[in-house]
C-alpha cells in the first residue's frame, strides 16, 4: 500500500565543486550513483511518488536510474531549492511532500519515517549537529529552543557561523502550504537563489512551531559538495559494513581495507582477509575464506571454500571444500563443485569442473562439463571458439589430461581416457586408453635460419 506523500529528490546541481564531467547526483558510491542510493532509500517507505528534479541529458541519468515508477522533471535554470520544488509542484498528487537533496546517498529510511510520523500536516526537518559545520544552513532557535529560522552558510553572521546545528535539507510539509509559501519566496540574499528553507517564517506567521528531528548519526545525512568528502562518506559506509559483519560473527582481518559494492550475506565463521571487493549479491557459507586482493561478483561460496589471494570469482558456484586460485579467474556460469580445485593462473568460463577434479595451474576451461576425478595438466586449454560459435568439451570421470594438451572443441574424453602431454586432440578418444596427438621429434643436422 502506498502512502499519502510525495518524495521530491533535488538532483540538478551541476557539482562545479566536486570538478567533475558527471552532475554530482551521479558520482559513484559504493558501486552505485548517489542519486541510486537515495531512490533505493525511498522505494522502502512506499510513497504515492518519487519525483526527481534534474538538469542537462535526461538520458545519462537515466543510465544510471532505471526505475520506470519514477516522475522527471527538468529544472532548466538553477535558481536554488525552492525554484527547484517549484518545477516539481504540477506532478505533485500527495498531500504531504518530502524533499530531500541529490547528493545524501546515506540517509535511511526509518529517519525519514520518524520525521514522516513527528510531522504529519506540518512543517518538520531533519537536524544535525556534525563536527564542521561549514558549508550547511545554521539552525536558529528561539527562547523556548524551538526553530525559528534557518541562515544559510554565505548569509550567516559570524554569531551564527558560531552554530552546530545544521539543517540537513531534508525538510517536509504539506503540499498545500508549498504550493502557497513557494509564491511568496524572494531571492533577496548573497546567492540571488531561491531557498527552500525560506518556508520556514512563512509557516511560523501561522502555525506553533516547525518539528524538527535530530539525526542519530550526523555522517548518514550529510551531503557531499567534493572527492574529498566523497571518499570520507565511502570510507565511513565501509566501515559501518564491515562492523555489521563482524558483530555477527564474520572475521575481517583488515575491515578499514574492505570494499562492498553491493549485497552480502555472510555466515558467522567466514574469514575476509585485506582488500576483498565485493560486488552484486555475493553469498559465504560458514567456514569459507577469502584471501587478500580478492573480488567476488554474483558469487556462492560454500562451506569451508578457499579463495585464494588475487583471484576474482564472478556469477559461479564454489561448493564446499573447493579451492580456487591463487590468481585465478573465475568467468560466469562456473559450478566448482566439492573438493575441486581451480588454482594458481588457471581462468574458467561457462565450466563445470566435477567432485574432487583438479586444475592445479596455467590452464583455461572454456564451454567444458568435466566429470568428478578428473586431473588437468599444467597449459592446458579447451579450445571452445571457431571463429563464429563456441563449442563444448566434455570431460568424463577419472579422466587425466597431460601438460600441454590441446583439447579441439566439440570433444569428448570419454571415462578414465589418458591424455599424453603435448597432445592436440581434435577427436573423441577411447574410454580407459592412452591416446597421444604429436607429432614425432626430428633432428636436423644441417638447418640454418638461411
Amino acid at each position: 500500500m502506498k502512502n499519502d506523500y510525495a518524495i521530491v529528490i533535488l538532483a540538478a546541481g551541476k557539482g562545479k565543486r566536486m570538478h567533475s564531467p558527471l552532475p554530482k547526483p551521479l558520482n559513484i558510491v559504493a558501486g552505485k550513483a548517489i542519486l541510486a542510493h537515495i531512490v533505493t532509500t525511498v522505494k522502502d517507505i512506499s510513497p504515492a511518488q518519487i519525483i526527481i528534479v534534474y538538469s542537462g541529458d535526461l538520458s545519462l541519468y537515466k543510465a544510471y536510474i532505471t526505475d520506470s515508477d519514477v516522475t522527471w522533471v527538468e529544472q532548466q535554470q538553477q535558481l536554488g531549492t525552492a525554484h527547484a520544488v517549484a518545477a516539481a509542484l504540477p506532478y505533485i498528487n500527495a498531500s504531504q511532500s518530502l524533499v530531500l537533496c541529490g547528493d545524501t546517498p546515506l540517509v535511511p529510511s526509518c529517519e525519514l519515517i520518524r520525521l514522516l510520523e513527528q510531522s504529519k500536516n506540518s512543517v518538520g526537518l531533519i537536524t544535525a549537529t556534525p563536527e564542521n559545520p561549514f558549508g550547511f544552513g545554521r539552525i536558529i532557535r528561539n527562547k523556548n529552543n524551538n526553530l525559528s529560522a534557518i541562515t544559510e552558510e554565505k548569509d550567516a553572521s559570524d554569531a551564527e557561523k558560531k552554530i552546530k546545528e545544521i539543517s540537513t535539507g531534508i525538510i517536509t510539509a504539506p503540499t498545500k502550504f508549498l504550493t502557497q509559501a513557494l509564491k511568496l519566496i524572494k531571492n533577496n540574499n548573497n546567492q540571488g537563489e531561491y531557498y527552500l528553507p525560506a518556508i520556514i517564517p512563512l509557516w511560523l506567521q501561522h502555525n506553533a512551531k516547525v518539528v524538527t528531528v535530530a539525526a542519530t548519526d550526523p555522517m548518514t545525512v550529510l551531503g557531499i559538495n567534493n572527492f574529498v568528502e566523497l571518499a570520507k562518506l565511502e570510507n565511513y559506509y565501509q566501515l559501518q559494513i564491515a562492523n555489521k559483519l563482524m558483530i555477527k560473527g564474520v572475521r575481517i582481518t583488515k575491515p578499514e581495507s574492505f570494499n562492498c559494492h553491493g549485497t552480502i550475506n555472510a555466515d558467522a565463521g567466514v574469514k575476509i582477509a585485506n582488500n576483498v571487493t565485493i560486488k552484486g549479491i555475493v553469498t559465504l557459507k560458514a567456514g569459507c575464506e577469502i584471501e587478500a586482493n580478492c573480488i567476488l561478483e554474483d558469487a556462492t561460496i560454500e562451506e569451508n571454500a578457499i579463495i585464494k589471494a588475487s583471484s576474482i570469482v564472478i556469477g559461479s558456484l564454489i561448493s564446499k571444500n573447493a579451492q580456487i586460485g591463487p590468481f585465478a579467474y573465475v568467468r560466469a556460469n562456473c559450478n566448482i563443485k566439492k573438493d575441486a580445485k581451480l588454482g594458481a593462473f588457471v581462468e574458467a568460463k561457462n565450466t563445470t569442473l566435477g567432485d574432487g577434479s583438479k586444475a592445479n595451474h596455467l590452464s583455461y576451461l572454456g564451454d567444458a562439463e568435466i566429470g568428478t576425478g578428473v586431473n588437468i595438466g599444467a597449459g592446458t586449454i579447451t579450445c571452445n571458439y571457431d571463429g563464429k560459435t563456441k563449442h563444448k568439451t566434455k570431460i568424463e570421470d577419472n579422466a587425466f589430461i597431460g601438460s600441454g594438451t590441446e583439447l579441439i572443441a566439440p570433444l569428448t574424453i570419454n571415462k578414465g581416457s589418458y591424455i599424453g602431454a603435448g597432445s592436440c586432440i581434435t577427436n573423441d578418444t577411447p574410454a580407459e586408453k592412452l591416446t597421444i596427438a604429436r607429432s614425432r621429434q626430428v633432428v636436423i643436422d644441417k638447418w640454418s635460419e638461411k
